[in-house]
């Protein structure tokens, strides 16, 4: 089992397990039925002190991706379709909040606030991982095509994806469990 104390590359802490990033393609077609733009996924990482955003970027750099969960039952591996590869697009350091600034409290502030003022207090609850940055990363459009036509062919109403990090120079992935719900609903009916 990977040791997240130990090691200081960097490591996805939200989406996660507990709190999943919820996608609906429905709202990435345009009028014509087609998609006109990738998906973006927001994550929220962790890094150790002073890395640079040269470094933390190569961390991610062609081995970041989800898979999704197909089925229910059988052996871990057999469950689990296609890893697909997620493209990298935006990094900004978030700097500890405060409040008193703010006239209105959104879901994400609450939660950057939390790891600051409790988690972060935990002794080594992310080893040596102090700093906050935020990374936006892109599903592109052929890869949100296949996703769509494998859930659609499913007869699912969803598919649950893991995100998982192939550590460059490491033996496992860190792996961020049903981190994401993709969908195809229109909420009309």
């Amino acid at each position: 089992m990977l040791n997240l104390n130990e090691g200081k590359y960097p490591i996805i802490i939200s989406p996660n397990f507990g709190q999943p990033l919820l996608i609906n393609l429905k709202a990435y077609l345009n009028n014509e039925g087609q998609f006109e733009k990738n998906v973006i996924v927001e994550t929220l990482i962790i890094t150790i002190p002073n890395q640079s955003t040269q470094e933390i970027l190569e961390h991610f750099y062609s081995n970041i991706y989800i898979q999704p969960i197909l089925k229910d039952e059988g052996k871990f591996e057999e469950r689990r379709g296609e890893k697909y590869s997620l493209k990298l697009n935006e990094i900004e350091k978030i700097e500890k909040l405060d409040f008193r600034d703010q006239p209105v409290l959104e879901e994400e502030n609450c939660m950057i606030w939390d790891i600051f003022n409790s988690l972060l207090h935990i002794k080594n609850i992310f080893g040596q991982r102090k700093e906050l940055y935020k990374i936006r990363f892109e599903i592109e459009i052929q890869i949100i095509k296949k996703i769509q036509t494998e859930l659609m062919n499913s007869g699912r109403s969803f598919f649950l994806f893991d995100i998982v990090h192939d550590i460059p120079n490491m033996m496992e992935n860190k792996v961020n469990y049903h981190s994401i719900a993709i969908f195809n609903k229109d909420w009309k009916d």
